[in-house]
């Protein structure tokens, strides 16, 4: 979404993430340039203004650390509200409205 969204204003720099074994390698052409415990390195390195927490399973003393460091240089924090709908509900409301009643839902999967 950042990457094709221009109106968002954002460029990415790449990832954090703990997990040595994850290190220099890349998403979607970004790379993972290490943990968390490089945080304050990374920011005035890359020029960063903005940090986004994308994962619903950070831990809360991490995160609390990545508030700390962001707060001391300044940096914005944000978390990427992730959310799962449940297909099987969304299944049926949209198929009794295509199909109507006794015809069984008609689905397109994405």
């Amino acid at each position: 979404e950042i990457v094709n969204n221009p109106r968002l204003g954002l460029t990415p720099v790449g990832f954090i993430d703990d997990d040595v074994k994850k290190h220099k390698r890349r998403i979607q052409g970004y790379q993972i340039l290490g943990g968390r415990d490089r945080l304050a390195d990374f920011i005035p390195k890359y020029r960063i203004n903005e940090v986004i927490v994308a994962s619903g399973a950070i831990r809360p003393e991490n995160f609390k650390a990545a508030c700390t460091v962001c707060s001391e240089l300044g940096v914005t924090l944000r978390c990427l509200e992730l959310s799962i709908n449940r297909m099987a509900d969304l299944r049926v409301r949209v198929g009794h409205r295509l199909g109507g009643e006794g015809q069984g839902p008609k689905t397109a999967y994405h």
